[in-house]
Parts: C-alpha cells; sequence; structure tokens
C-alpha cells in the first residue's frame, strides 16, 4: 500500500474527513487530497503532522519509505560487491537500476499474492 493509501485508510478509520485532518494539520484539503491520490508526496514535516493528526507515532508513515529506501540500498550493495556479468560485460549502473526495479516488482507481486491467499 503506498502513502497515500495508507493515509487516507487511517483517515477514514479515524472517521475524519478532508476537512477535519486539514484542520487538525494545518495543511490544505487539496494537497492531502492529491498525496491520498498520489499526485504530490508529502515533505517529511508534513508527513509528522499527518502522523500526530492520526494519533500515530512520528515514524508510523515513514516505515514504508524506509523499507523501499533499505530495500534498494541492500540490493545495491550486493550489485556493487560482485561483479554481475550481462552477456559477458559488467553490468551498467542503468542495468543495476532495472535490475532493482525487477525485484522490486517480483518483491510487490508476491506481497499482493500472498495478502490474497
Amino acid at each position: 500500500m503506498n502513502i497515500g493509501a495508507k493515509i487516507r485508510k487511517l483517515r477514514k478509520k479515524n472517521n475524519f474527513t478532508l476537512k477535519d485532518l486539514s484542520k487538525k494539520t494545518g495543511l490544505s484539503i487539496s494537497f492531502i487530497s492529491d498525496i491520498e491520490n498520489g499526485r504530490r508526496k508529502p515533505r517529511l514535516d508534513n508527513l509528522n503532522k499527518l502522523a500526530e493528526a492520526l494519533n500515530l507515532p512520528p515514524d508510523a508513515l515513514l516505515s514504508e519509505i524506509k523499507n523501499k529506501i533499505e530495500y534498494n540500498t541492500e540490493v545495491k550493495e550486493l550489485l556493487n560487491r560482485y561483479n554481475v556479468f550481462l552477456d559477458g560485460e559488467i553490468i551498467t549502473e542503468e542495468d543495476k537500476e532495472s535490475v532493482i526495479n525487477f525485484l522490486r516488482m517480483l518483491r510487490d507481486r508476491d506481497k499482493k499474492t500472498n495478502k490474497e491467499v
């Protein structure tokens, strides 16, 4: 679940309207709506305001972002540690990004499949 969907789910769970959450955070209704619909990415200070308004620990909304960063870092470190070859040549930085995106897609698909079971 992306961060916007997570915020929307928590807002609704707390029976808050966009207007309620706007009043609690000082963020505009349209900005919160844009976050929830994936049109905008909130800064850390705004994530903290949203978390506080939703009665969450400050880093609760950051866990997904942190997991993605850690995952990407771990994969990049592995790819940099070993000489990975593609068609007889060491892969480029662009190839590394493609590998990371492919692995992320597989991971996300597995998470979705496991949720459906």
